[in-house]
C-alpha cells in the first residue's frame, strides 16, 4: 500500500475520531442545556426520549415547546403530561417547573369541586415555589407564584384569603417590574384592587393590621379601573378584561362607560356551547362526574 493511500486512510480516521468527539460533546452540551431548563433540542418521541442515545436521529423536537403549544390550546392535561416527562428526567428544569405550575393552576380553575380545586392550586403553588428557589430573578417564577396565589385566594376563607391576595400582589408587581407590557399581570392587579375595595369592615381591619394602611388604601375601584385599562392597552379585544373593566366602572358610578365595555365583551366571538362542553368533558375525565 503506497504512502499516499496510508496518509489518506490516516486522515479519514482522524476525521472520524473528530466527528465522534464532536457528536459526544454536542450530546453532553444538549443534556446540560435541558437539565438546567434552557431551550434545548430533544427527540421527537417524547414518550421515550433519551438525550444520551447516539442513534442516528435527524429530526428533534423540544417537548416543552410542544407542551406550550398544547397549553395555548387549553389542552392542559396533555401539556402537563409532557412537562412531567421532562421533570421526571430533570427535576430541576426551571422552564418545565413554572410552566407546569401555570397549567395546573388553569386545570384547577376548570374544576367545579372546591376541594379538588384547592388540591390543584396547592400543587401549582409547590411547583412555583420550586421554580422561584431555582431562579428568584426570573419573570416566570413570579408569574407562576402570582397565578397560583390568585387561584388559592378564591378557595380559602378568613385571613388566609387576605394573605394570599397580598402575596399575589407582590409577585405580580415583580412581574411588571420586569415587563410592564405583561397584560395578564395588570389584570391580576386590577382583580386584587377590585376585591380589596369590596372588603367588609371586619376584613378591612384585618388587612390593615396584617399589612398596613397604605397597602389597603391603595385598593380602590378607581385603581382597579386603571389596572384593567392598562391590561386592555396591550390586549384590547380580551373578553375577560373588558368584562372586569365594565364591573369596575359600574362601581365608580360610570355606568355609561361600563356599558361600552360590556358591549365590546359580548360582541367578541365566544362559542359558549363548545366551551361548556369542553369543561364538562374535562370534569368528567378528572373527577369521574360532570359538575
Amino acid at each position: 500500500m503506497c504512502l499516499r493511500t496510508l496518509a489518506s486512510l490516516g486522515f479519514l480516521w482522524i476525521l472520524a475520531a473528530c466527528s465522534v468527539t464532536s457528536s459526544e460533546s454536542e450530546t453532553e452540551n444538549l443534556e446540560a442545556s435541558v437539565a438546567i431548563g434552557r431551550p434545548g433540542v430533544l427527540p421527537s418521541t417524547v414518550q421515550a426520549y433519551d438525550i444520551l442515545d447516539r442513534k442516528a436521529r435527524q429530526t428533534y423536537e423540544n417537548p416543552i415547546e410542544v407542551a406550550d403549544s398544547l397549553r395555548g390550546e387549553y389542552r392542559f392535561p396533555e401539556a402537563v403530561e409532557l412537562y412531567n416527562q421532562v421533570l421526571e428526567k430533570y427535576p430541576e428544569n426551571y422552564e418545565a417547573l413554572w410552566k407546569k405550575s401555570t397549567a395546573v393552576s388553569e386545570m384547577g380553575f376548570l374544576i367545579a369541586n372546591p376541594g379538588i380545586k384547592e388540591d390543584y392550586y396547592m400543587e401549582a403553588l409547590h411547583l412555583a415555589k420550586h421554580a422561584l428557589g431555582i431562579h428568584p430573578d426570573q419573570i416566570g417564577s413570579h408569574f407562576a407564584m402570582a397565578l397560583a396565589l390568585a387561584r388559592m385566594e378564591n378557595v380559602v376563607e378568613d385571613h388566609r384569603k387576605i394573605t394570599f391576595a397580598i402575596k399575589m400582589k407582590r409577585h405580580t408587581e415583580e412581574v411588571l417590574r420586569m415587563d410592564s407590557t405583561f397584560h395578564y399581570a395588570w389584570y391580576l392587579l386590577g382583580s386584587w384592587s377590585y376585591d380589596f375595595a369590596g372588603l367588609n369592615d371586619s376584613d378591612h381591619s384585618v388587612a390593615q393590621s396584617l399589612f398596613g394602611t397604605d397597602v389597603v388604601e391603595n385598593a380602590t375601584y378607581e385603581h382597579a379601573v386603571d389596572y384593567f385599562e392598562k391590561a386592555l392597552s396591550h390586549d384590547p379585544d380580551n373578553v375577560v378584561y373588558n368584562y372586569h373593566a365594565a364591573m369596575a366602572y359600574i362601581q365608580t358610578g360610570m355606568e355609561d362607560v361600563a356599558l361600552d365595555y360590556l358591549r365590546k365583551a359580548v360582541n367578541e366571538p365566544i362559542n359558549a356551547e363548545k366551551e361548556e362542553e369542553f369543561i364538562r368533558k374535562f370534569n368528567l375525565m378528572i373527577t369521574g362526574h360532570a359538575d
